[in-house]
Formats: structure tokens, C-alpha cells, sequence
């Protein structure tokens, strides 16, 4: 009986050995793999495209302002907005040329998105007061933060990389810009202002779609069977989680930018 115990005790301790020599190893090839960290580095976990950041919030930005004027000046509220004719024509050749080399694609029908960043600026400034100044807070820390995005935007800061503190900043503000516009629409809509909300959606078709008094878009485009749509979607949590959405199919839910 001894002599039995004693070779199962034997064989429990070879089996174990052999188990932590298996993880020694594991664990000795991730150390080796894994960057050592350095004290103040900036961890590539927390990276993210600094360009997109900076497109989703110039985006919201130009939704807004058409959505805001629209509702107030009427459908001519170009002619209102606040720029000279001179710009206006500018963003017009700027929609030709984008027409022109995009022939077979799709090409934003809204002028408002040929316009300078700065332009934006221009118009907030003169319509500030009312939802302007309510969702966005106020004038002089929304100019600081604005002007911080143009320096690291003309253009992408000259291709420079940006460092770390960089791109956080422009992460930041950025960030910062679409949560307080989806908050805004939060509390028109309902009490609580918790809750996701969806910037826009289009589709590889041309069709847009933004918050407005609207919210259903009629197309009137047929889909058969066999078409291929691709769809990008930007939403925004107010509390910074992470935003998600799964078909009705049952499909593996997807990351909302």
C-alpha cells in the first residue's frame, strides 16, 4: 500500500512539474514578446486615429450648425449663415472639383461640408447666443478648444506625428465637442441625458442622415436582392462607454466609431 502511494504521490509531482515548467515557459515568451513598460510612455493600448477624432468632431460640428440654422433661418439659411458670397463660392467650386474627381463615387450633396474649418467658426460666432451657446458651453473655452483643433488639423499638423500629449488633447477636445452635442440632444428629447445617441449614418448609395425635426428618410431608391449596401454609422455615449450594435440576425455585435 506504501508502495503504491508513494508512486502516485511521484506521479502527481512529475505531472505538476511538468505543468510549471509549461507555464514558466508561456509566461517567459509573453514577458519576452511583451514592450517593457517605461514610466510616463504612452501605452499603445490608448492610442487611436487622431484623424478620425478629429473628422467625427469637425463632422458633428457641420451637422449641427446645418441642422441649428435650418430649423431657425429656414432652407435658405445659407444666404444667412454668416460668411461672405465670396466663401460660399468657394465652397461651391470646392463641391465641382470633389464632383469632378469622383465621377463614379459618391460625393456629399450638403455645402456646408466644402467649407473651411474656420468658416465654421465664423458662423458660431455670429449665431452663438440660443443653441449654439446651450449645447456647447461658453464662447471663449469653445474658441480655445476650436483653435486647438485647427492648429493640429491644417493640415493634420503638417503630417507631423504628434506626440503623445498631443494626440490626447486632440482626442480630448474632440471628444469633449461631440459629447456635449449628444447630451444636448439628450436633454430635447428626454429628462434623463444619459443615454447613446446616433451623429449620422450613410450609406455607400450617397443617402445622409443627421438628427434633425425630421428623424425618417425617404430615399427612394429600390434595394434587390443581391445588393450590397456598406453602411457608416458615428454615435456617442455622453459617459465616454463604449457604443455597440448587433443585427437582428443574431450576427457578432460591432463597434460604433
Amino acid at each position: 500500500m506504501r508502495h503504491i502511494l508513494s508512486r502516485f504521490l511521484s506521479a502527481i509531482t512529475r505531472r505538476l512539474r511538468r505543468i510549471f515548467l509549461a507555464w514558466l515557459t508561456v509566461e517567459q515568451d509573453a514577458t519576452t514578446a511583451r514592450p517593457q513598460a517605461v514610466p510616463g510612455a504612452y501605452s499603445p493600448a490608448y492610442m487611436v486615429d487622431v484623424t478620425q477624432a478629429l473628422r467625427d468632431a469637425e463632422n458633428a460640428l457641420r451637422d449641427f450648425i446645418a441642422a441649428t440654422l435650418e430649423r431657425s433661418l429656414g432652407p435658405d439659411w445659407l444666404d444667412g449663415c454668416g460668411v461672405t458670397p465670396e466663401h460660399l463660392e468657394r465652397w461651391r467650386e470646392g463641391k465641382d472639383v470633389e464632383q469632378r474627381r469622383q465621377e463614379a463615387g459618391v460625393v456629399d450633396e450638403r455645402l456646408l461640408y466644402y467649407a473651411d474649418f474656420y468658416d465654421l467658426k465664423t458662423i458660431l460666432k455670429k449665431h452663438w447666443s440660443g443653441d449654439f451657446a446651450d449645447a456647447l458651453g461658453e464662447w471663449r473655452r469653445f474658441e480655445a478648444f476650436f483653435d486647438e483643433l485647427a492648429r493640429y488639423r491644417d493640415p493634420d499638423s503638417h503630417r507631423r506625428e504628434l506626440l503623445p500629449h498631443q494626440q490626447s488633447l486632440v482626442v480630448g477636445i474632440s471628444g469633449d465637442i461631440r459629447s456635449r452635442l449628444v447630451r444636448w440632444r439628450s436633454r430635447r428629447e428626454r429628462v434623463d441625458d444619459v443615454f447613446p445617441r446616433i451623429e449620422s449614418a450613410r450609406d455607400s448609395l450617397g443617402n445622409q442622415w443627421v438628427p434633425s425635426a425630421d428623424n425618417i428618410l425617404a430615399t427612394g431608391m429600390t434595394v434587390r436582392p443581391g445588393d450590397q449596401i456598406d453602411f457608416v454609422v458615428t454615435a456617442r455615449d455622453p459617459e465616454d462607454l463604449p457604443v455597440g450594435v448587433s443585427n437582428v440576425t443574431g450576427a457578432s455585435p460591432a463597434t460604433l466609431r
